[in-house]
């Protein structure tokens, strides 16, 4: 996508005829202006990325509560590959979010000046709540990548989700 097509076409051509042709879409015209773009909806819109990481927060919150119903009744063991699924997804999108939406990462002290993302870590169970948005620093300080492992810090410390053992096999802690 280049925006200096957007343009061109309300330009004159080689002879001065106008042609008036409109944008494909109204989020071109806002690219263009350097407005906000909130017209479109298409995949890679930003407002399909946010409504679509945050969907799938939310799908990994769903399937931790009742994996948390499991581990109550003893049954931890037949669902800990899930778990570590829906703790990495659950990372991943929150890591997303934060590096599209918010200022890069400078470091623990720069970085908490500059607003992160809500980082959800409950289902929801009230319509239209209002979530507060944390820093940039606190977001990564809930999502930390390391080398072969993921590490999440929430209520409970902290678990090591293993990407893969000395045998290369998937394997989550």
């Amino acid at each position: 996508m280049s925006s200096d097509n957007f343009i061109d076409n309300n330009s004159p051509d080689a002879n001065g005829v106008y042609y008036l042709l409109s944008a494909f879409d109204r989020s071109h015209d806002e690219v263009y202006a350097w407005e906000p773009v909130v017209s479109s909806q298409d995949d890679d819109s930003p407002s399909a990325v946010w409504s679509g990481c945050y969907h799938a927060i939310a799908v990994a919150n769903q399937a931790l509560q009742i994996i948390d119903k499991f581990e109550s009744e003893g049954r931890g063991n037949e669902v800990k590959a899930q778990k570590g699924e829906a703790l990495m997804s659950r990372a991943y999108h929150h890591f997303v979010l934060v590096n599209i939406f918010a200022q890069a990462y400078r470091n623990d002290i720069l970085s908490k000046a500059d607003s992160g993302v809500p980082y959800i870590t409950a289902p929801e169970t009230n319509v239209s709540v209002k979530y507060s948005r944390s820093n940039v620093a606190e977001n990564y300080k809930l999502i930390e990548i390391g080398k072969d492992f993921v590490v999440l810090k929430n209520d409970d410390g902290e678990i090591k989700l293993e990407m893969t053992d000395e045998n290369n096999t998937k394997n989550f802690n």
